[in-house]
């Protein structure tokens, strides 16, 4: 029988723990929340750098985020955590702004199944000179990819714009930046290019000082 592989372990110290925990306490408190989360600390690079689970209502912090910004009381590391308390509260704070995705998404479904039936009509049609297989079947199949990524889109961007507006209102617009600039510096998420589950950091930065700037 092979050995079982080790499950990786946490490399922070016991003294970084009780920091970050303390601190993690505090911008819960904070915002509100009458009780902090579990807290875990993941082996690995920086990655994510935190998360929050809904599910076991626990915020893990990755040892590759401690490695690269140490002090939980630094301005980056504060904004991380107020990020991540962010996913903590209540979705029914963020359903008008899902409401616009929404709309969206179902707007680019329509022409999206529009486009389908089209393509799949001209395809029977093909004694006529229509479209064949081998033209409407690769557009049918991007069509539902797009239409994958852009769902999770939907989901995932208000979720994380409403995540760094917690983050601003505790440590500003500055926070946000700063927090991004670890990213930026020692991770892969791109700074320019938005995924399916975050927008650009660009986009985030912009739409939180917009933000700042309006509530002058």
């Amino acid at each position: 029988m092979a050995a079982r592989r080790p499950v990786p372990q946490s490399t922070t110290t016991d003294e970084h723990r009780r920091a970050w925990v303390a601190r993690i306490g505090e911008i819960a408190a904070l915002l509100g929340q009458s009780t902090p989360p579990s807290v875990e600390f993941l082996p690995g690079p920086l990655g994510m750098g935190a998360r929050y689970h809904h599910g076991t209502d626990t915020l893990g912090v990755t040892d590759g985020w401690i490695s690269a910004e140490p002090d939980p009381w630094s301005l980056p590391s504060s904004a991380l955590l107020a990020h991540e308390l962010g996913h903590r509260e209540e979705l029914t704070n963020i359903r008008r702004a899902r409401r616009l995705y929404y709309l969206a998404y179902f707007a680019l479904v329509a022409l999206l199944l529009g486009g389908c039936v089209a393509a799949f009509v001209s395809w029977t049609r093909e004694s006529d000179g229509g479209l064949d297989a081998s033209v409407w079947f690769p557009l049918f199949v991007s069509a539902v990819g797009v239409a994958v990524v852009v769902s999770m889109m939907v989901t995932s961007w208000p979720r994380e714009y409403y995540a760094d507006g917690v983050a601003a209102r505790l440590f500003g617009s500055r926070g946000v930046v700063a927090c991004l600039a670890v990213y930026a510096a020692n991770g892969s998420r791109s700074t320019v290019w938005p995924s399916h589950t975050h927008p650009s950091h660009r986009m985030r930065i912009a739409r939180q000082r917009r933000r700042e700037a309006q509530r002058r």
